[in-house]
């Protein structure tokens, strides 16, 4: 959420400033992502909710906010949102609801009650909903048939633009996974799956993203592939840029994901994508175009597959070439930002001046 976010933002104050948008971030919890410093502790949430509110409260009463927009993950997140979303709508501020999360329906329906109706009334309340993908729309509109014409699929997005080829003197196959280093991810089968892979051509992985390093370079040990997978750690944007700039093929392997912005990120880099097939992914990896599909905790699939496309240079060249086409087509930041305003202006229904809006975004 945050990295869309960001995204959004640097957009809408750069190339798309143009199309009349202000807008202010409220943080409700710590950093998202992985810094150096390690993550902010619940009472430091607990701050930065009230921080959020009194600057939403201050930004109602003089005018200064059209509309609040809410990012929208699993577990505790539906309660930091309904505190902003209880001032807007006490404001008369209206709210669009995005929900990030491929693990949302099922939180929903094994939360406690109280965060069952909570969650009901946020949905219920808002002036759009946005999901990622056809099959998390038809849930919600499932539950709450009276939020039907309110519900939108909209794909996340990134830049358009594709690092630059990286000068390296290894010959090797690169494989790179971005992301959480944890068994939900499929970081386990993963490394299972490469020392399946020992007498292949040569390779080598690049597991990159905070987490278990320790446990998994002992795991790579073990599987005896540990002199070919490498740990960076977290890497900023220009570090992810470069490491795909060197990457042959890009995989996530993993149990739960909403629309995951690193694969997105492989496709602007022209990188054949293996992932597996949930909800959001199926809509934007497709099988033999430009990745292949293999299901989650199949460690021999897995290795079939990476095996196939480090032996088949021209399978992976074409597959590639398809993503890169693919993101063009349907998951630039360009249009996105565009079809988001529209969502917004929409969602004011006339409160805003034909020139001006001036919303919030909240994560």
């Amino acid at each position: 959420m945050d990295r869309l976010s960001d995204l959004i933002i640097a957009h809408l104050e750069g190339d798309g400033a143009s199309q009349g948008v202000a807008v202010t971030r409220l943080t409700t919890r710590g950093p998202l992502r992985h810094t150096a410093k390690g993550p902010r502790g619940r009472p430091y949430s607990a701050f930065l909710i009230v921080l959020a509110a009194l600057k939403l409260i201050g930004m109602g009463l003089f005018g200064r906010i059209d509309l609040l927009h809410v990012h929208l993950a699993a577990g505790g997140s539906w309660l930091r949102k309904y505190v902003l979303f209880a001032v807007a709508r006490l404001l008369g501020i209206p709210v669009v609801v995005h929900i990030h999360s491929g693990r949302f329906a099922d939180y929903w329906s094994s939360a406690s009650p109280l965060a069952r109706r909570g969650i009901t009334r946020l949905l219920s309340g808002s002036a759009r909903i946005i999901t990622l993908c056809q099959a998390y729309r038809t849930t919600i509109v499932e539950r709450l048939p009276e939020v039907r014409d309110r519900v939108l699929v909209l794909a996340n997005a990134t830049p358009s633009r594709r690092p630059a080829a990286a000068q390296s003197d290894d010959p090797r196959v690169t494989i790179t996974f971005l992301g959480v280093l944890a068994r939900l991810k499929g970081v386990d089968d993963l490394i299972a799956a490469l020392g399946r892979m020992q007498t292949s051509r040569a390779w080598r992985a690049v597991l990159a993203g905070h987490g278990d390093i320790d446990g998994y370079r002992k795991q790579a040990e073990e599987a005896g592939v540990a002199d070919r997978v490498a740990f960076p750690g977290w890497l900023d944007e220009h570090g992810v840029d470069a490491l795909l700039a060197r990457t042959s093929i890009f995989v996530l392997p993993s149990y739960s994901e909403g629309l995951p912005m690193s694969i997105l990120e492989a496709f602007a880099a022209g990188l054949p994508v293996v992932a597996t097939p949930l909800p959001a992914i199926v809509d934007v990896v497709h099988e033999g175009r430009n990745g292949c599909l293999v299901n989650a905790g199949d460690v021999a699939g897995l290795s079939n597959v990476l095996a196939r496309l480090i032996e088949d240079e021209v399978l992976r060249r074409r597959l590639g070439e398809a993503a890169l086409a693919d993101h063009a087509a349907h998951y630039a930041i360009e249009p996105y930002v565009a079809r988001l305003v529209s969502v917004w202006r929409s969602a004011c229904d006339g409160r805003t001046r034909p020139h001006e809006l001036s919303p919030a975004s909240s994560s």
